[in-house]
């Protein structure tokens, strides 16, 4: 079964590769213009410690970020105690 489409699939090959030739004699004329001039562009590179800097201010950011969460627990916290204790004098 196999062996037979392989044979069919040869031939209708040969027959299209036939038929192809005729059509490949076909001569463009663009073909003998000569193709568009490109401008190459020059490497442009980046300064030195470029991404150090860059990274440097990421760590510096996630720094701070991270005392502004301390410091907002912490006052959350006194504010909690001041809360508490000013509930406990209000009481008495």
């Amino acid at each position: 079964m196999r062996a037979m489409k392989r044979e069919q699939f040869k031939s209708s090959s040969s027959d299209k590769h036939g038929e192809e030739s005729s059509e490949t004699r076909f001569i463009d004329p663009r073909i003998g213009l000569k193709p568009a001039v490109r401008n190459k562009r020059a490497l442009r590179f980046h300064e030195p410690g470029k991404f150090q800097q860059l990274a440097e201010r990421l760590r510096m950011k996630a720094q701070l970020e991270k005392l502004q969460n301390e410091i907002s627990q912490i006052a959350k916290k006194d504010r909690n105690i001041f809360c508490h204790k000013t509930c406990i004098d209000s009481k008495k």
